[in-house]
């Protein structure tokens, strides 16, 4: 049975610095969450960097009647995310990780926004890579370089070993993220790293500045069949959202 997922990151509400450029956050993400309900998606992951706790309260309001998987950014923080979110899946421990499996595909979910991967938590992923199956994670900071100035100032700590972790395993793995406000893609031997569009503004892909746009915004939709992957960046372009091919 094919499943969508619509996998959805930073989208920063009611912070000083997109409002200056002159995003409404808020605007966007209700636009974005009607695309989500009329293309009939029910499983919503949230990939970071909620925005500011003022907005809290409205932004989880907004996603009732959706199948809500969350995960933390660096903007985001564990005490104000657990006032409005748990599920059955994580454990008592002060950070968001968790992960649950199908009949094909291993889903963890990491907590990066310390800006690293505590030691707890590393031990308990690497644990989790104990599976045959496809794996899935879901992590707010990208694990594999790319050639931009955000990388190299905003980076994961220690980010080389959550990728060596899954290049030692060697089953085919997916890792989907955000953090970085575009859409990229990269792939190291069995781990292919997918970086996406953000619900607020963009930063161009260039090596040697932090470029902003606010021309557009979006999302990604995650489809699986099976044991099978494709996934496509969502984009609102000219007062509509267009998809691109799956990949």
């Amino acid at each position: 049975m094919k499943k969508r997922i619509a996998f959805i990151t930073d989208v920063h509400l009611d912070e000083e610095y997109p409002i200056k450029q002159g995003v409404n956050a808020r605007e966007n993400w209700k636009l974005i969450m009607k695309d989500v309900a009329s293309r009939g998606i029910n499983d919503v992951v949230f990939g970071g960097d909620m925005g500011e706790n003022s907005a809290s309260e409205w932004f989880f309001e907004t996603l009732k009647g959706f199948d809500l998987k969350l995960i933390l950014g660096n903007h985001d923080t564990f005490s104000e995310a657990s006032k409005y979110y748990k599920n059955e899946f994580q454990g008592e421990h002060k950070e968001l990780y968790y992960a649950f499996e199908d009949d094909y595909f291993k889903h963890i979910f990491l907590d990066s926004s310390s800006g690293e991967i505590s030691k707890t938590q590393f031990l308990w992923f690497k644990g989790e890579l104990n599976t045959e199956k496809k794996i899935i994670v879901f992590i707010h900071h990208p694990i594999i370089p790319v050639a931009t100035l955000v990388d190299k100032k905003y980076y994961l700590l220690e980010r080389a070993k959550i990728k060596n972790e899954l290049l030692d395993k060697g089953n085919e793995a997916y890792v989907f993220c955000g953090h970085y406000h575009m859409i990229d893609e990269i792939v190291d031997k069995n781990v292919k790293q997918i970086i996406s569009p953000a619900a607020s503004y963009q930063i161009i892909k260039i090596p040697d500045e932090v470029q902003v746009t606010t021309k557009n915004f979006g999302y990604r939709i995650i489809e699986v069949d099976k044991d099978q992957l494709k996934t496509y960046p969502v984009l609102y372009k000219n007062g509509g959202f267009v998809t691109s091919s799956a990949g």
